[in-house]
C-alpha cells in the first residue's frame, strides 16, 4: 500500500517525488555493483525504480515479468487497506490464508514468488541477478528463503521497506542473506 494506505496491487501507479528520490539513492548505492541480468515487475512503479538503478548499468539484460508483480488484492485494489483487513477479520482466516475476491492470498503470492525464485536458481549459477519487485511479494519470498512461517512476529524483519536492498547469496541449494531490508542508502546519499 502507498503512503495513504491505498492498496496498489497490480495497478500501474507512478512513484511520487519521495519514491523517485529513494529510487535515485538506491541507484547510486548499486552503481558500482556487478549486475548480469535484471528481472523486473512489469508494473510502472517498479519500472521507474529499475530505471534509476539501470542507468548505471546500460548493457544489462532486462526482463519484465508479471511473476514479480505485487500481491493481487482483488476487489480491494485501489481501496484503503483497512477495508481488506476488516473483511479478513470477518472471515476469521489468518492473514496468509485470506483470499480477497478476485485476488490472491499471501500463500498464493508466496507460491508464485518461490516458483519464480527457484527457476532463477536453476538457471543461473554464477551471475548476479537484480530483482525489482514489491513489498508483499518480497516478504513472501524472504520468509521462504529464511524458512520462516507467516507470523506477526516475523513481520518487521521480513517486510520490505520502500527501496530497501536485500542480498541473497546462493550456493547450490543453500540460500543465505548477506543483507536484508537495508535502507542505509536513503540516509547516506544526497
Amino acid at each position: 500500500q502507498n503512503a495513504a494506505g491505498i492498496l496498489q496491487g497490480h495497478g500501474h501507479y507512478c512513484l511520487n517525488e519521495k519514491g523517485k528520490e529513494q529510487a535515485r539513492k538506491l541507484g547510486i548505492r548499486l552503481k558500482d555493483e556487478k549486475i548480469d541480468v535484471a528481472y523486473l515487475s512489469d508494473l510502472r512503479r517498479a519500472k521507474e525504480t529499475a530505471a534509476e538503478i539501470l542507468r548505471f548499468h546500460p548493457g544489462t539484460k532486462t526482463i519484465f515479468t508479471e511473476e514479480l508483480r505485487e500481491r493481487h488484492h482483488g476487489m480491494f485494489e485501489g481501496r484503503h487497506g483497512s477495508e481488506m483487513l476488516a473483511a479478513r477479520e470477518k472471515t476469521g482466516k489468518s492473514y496468509e490464508e485470506f483470499l480477497p475476491e478476485g485476488g490472491e492470498s499471501f500463500l498464493q503470492c508466496q507460491k508464485r514468488a518461490v516458483r519464480f525464485y527457484e527457476s532463477l536458481v536453476a538457471r543461473y549459477q554464477a551471475e548476479t541477478i537484480l530483482l525489482v519487485t514489491h513489498g508483499a511479494l518480497l516478504r513472501c519470498l524472504l520468509l521462504h528463503i529464511a524458512q520462516q512461517p507467516f507470523d506477526i512476529n516475523n513481520y518487521d524483519t521480513y517486510q520490505a521497506k520502500n527501496c530497501s536492498l536485500t542480498i541473497v547469496e546462493v550456493n547450490g541449494e543453500t540460500s543465505r542473506f548477506t543483507l536484508i531490508n537495508c535502507v542505509k542508502h536513503l540516509e547516506t546519499f544526497k
